[in-house]
């Protein structure tokens, strides 16, 4: 779900019926006990403000949660996981809006 789309913005997975909650509860529910998956809620998101990713990833958070509450979760940043360096921007926008500190265990952000 990201990079090989054309729409670089995870939301549209929400947006689409709730896949990405289908999924990732499908899969955090399936492999969660295995202690060595990894959870990239988005690659390279891309055309999207850092608020959406934000919103995207604080609504899918919980769902891998329930499932897997030790598990890592890798949050992209904006263009292309470069926190947005590659729109002009830089890390300030995350640093200083962060993933919520309630759903903020092992999160890693993308660069």
């Amino acid at each position: 779900m990201g990079a090989g789309e054309d729409n670089g913005d995870p939301n549209y997975w929400i947006d689409q019926k709730d896949l990405a909650k289908s999924f990732f509860d499908y899969m955090s529910g399936k492999h969660g006990n295995k202690g060595h998956v990894l959870y990239e809620l988005a690659n390279e998101p891309h055309g999207v403000s850092w608020s959406r990713i934000k919103s995207y990833s604080e609504q899918i958070i919980p769902i891998i949660r329930a499932n897997d509450p030790e598990g890592i979760i890798l949050v992209g940043t904006r263009a292309w996981s470069s926190l947005g360096v590659g729109e002009g921007s830089g890390p300030d926008e995350v640093i200083s809006n962060p993933i919520s500190p309630v759903l903020s265990h092992n999160i890693a952000y993308t660069f």
